[in-house]
């Protein structure tokens, strides 16, 4: 299932679930792109719901502004 994102030139968040012997699991993926640089970020939960690791995102994107790269907002 895609879920919106934000921060980067282009950025697209996934969400799975899956369950296996009445357990459920889930994953967050979180795809960025800042000028030439792409990067990926997930999220694992071995059992319930996975939060989207948006403030390391954030934290990330800084380190890549701070590069001098432009920043896209």
């Amino acid at each position: 299932m895609a879920a919106p994102a934000t921060g980067g030139d282009e950025s697209i968040a996934y969400s799975a679930e899956q369950e296996q012997d009445g357990v459920k699991s889930s994953i967050e993926v979180v795809f960025v792109r800042q000028g030439t640089t792409t990067a990926t970020f997930t999220a694992r939960s071995p059992s319930g719901a996975a939060e989207r690791p948006t403030a390391v995102v954030a934290e990330q994107l800084k380190k890549l502004h701070a590069d001098g790269l432009p920043r896209p907002f």
